[in-house]
């Protein structure tokens, strides 16, 4: 197996998040790779929404 293959399938690496009007439609897409950001979701803490 591809080393590098097997590191990144081990950890998160980015996510991509969508936000929608009430009518269905995109109006957003954020892609966050900031590996500071993601350590909170590789720990698998969760956050309330406002």
């Amino acid at each position: 197996m591809d080393r590098a293959w097997s590191s990144a399938a081990s950890r998160v690496i980015s996510t991509v998040t969508f936000d929608f009007h009430a009518d269905g439609r995109i109006t957003a897409i954020h892609n966050v790779a900031n590996p500071d950001k993601l350590r909170a979701i590789s720990a698998g803490h969760t956050f309330a929404l406002p």
